[in-house]
């Protein structure tokens, strides 16, 4: 779906990328499901 590509290239997310990779971890897990 290439919904992590839309906040990859944003450079000022770049610091909160870094604490949000985990939680955007579940999320992802959460949002595409078994």
């Amino acid at each position: 779906m290439g919904k992590g590509g839309g906040r990859a290239h944003t450079p000022r997310e770049a610091k909160d990328n870094l604490k949000s990779t985990q939680m955007m971890s579940v999320i992802d897990a959460i949002g595409e499901g078994p």
